[in-house]
């Protein structure tokens, strides 16, 4: 998993250094190669700056940092704050992660319609795997709860 997004970091950072991407995007770079380096505290410091400024991937690895706990201990709150900003922005990604924290009930209580919601998102955004979790989710939840994260569908 971590050499998965190790791997995924340096590749995004790559394509923003080669744009010559520069502000929010040029410091989700520098933080991609400070992550990649083992510069966590950097990595921190650059994806909260770049989140703070809306950058969607940033606030994804900076959530994903909050979450692991790399070189510091993990703060699964800040972990949930930042997935929420970048879900509700329209990250699919985002969207994923926030409906498995909502789905294990970690960070938060366990809610399974909410999950629902938030895979649904991400699956109308064609992520294959969302659809999937999706669809287990409607099998497993009882008719009125699927009715009830139904009737979430447009929460923010």
């Amino acid at each position: 998993m971590k050499s998965v997004a190790a791997c995924l970091c340096s590749l995004t950072a790559l394509i923003f250094l080669s744009c010559g991407m520069t502000g929010a995007k040029a410091d989700f770079a520098a933080g991609a190669k400070a992550y990649d380096g083992g510069d966590y505290a950097k990595a921190y410091s650059e994806w909260k700056e770049a989140a703070q400024s809306g950058d969607l991937a940033a606030m994804v690895a900076l959530a994903d940092l909050y979450r692991r706990g790399a070189g510091r201990s993990p703060n699964i709150d800040l972990a949930l704050h930042w997935y929420k900003q970048a879900a509700k922005a329209g990250d699919a990604i985002a969207q994923i992660n926030l409906a498995e924290m909502y789905l294990n009930g970690w960070g938060t209580l366990r809610n399974l319609p909410l999950a629902w919601v938030w895979f649904n998102r991400a699956a109308k955004q064609g992520n294959a795997w969302a659809m999937s979790q999706r669809q287990i989710l409607e099998r497993v939840l009882s008719p009125s709860a699927l009715a009830t994260a139904k009737k979430m569908r447009n929460i923010r």
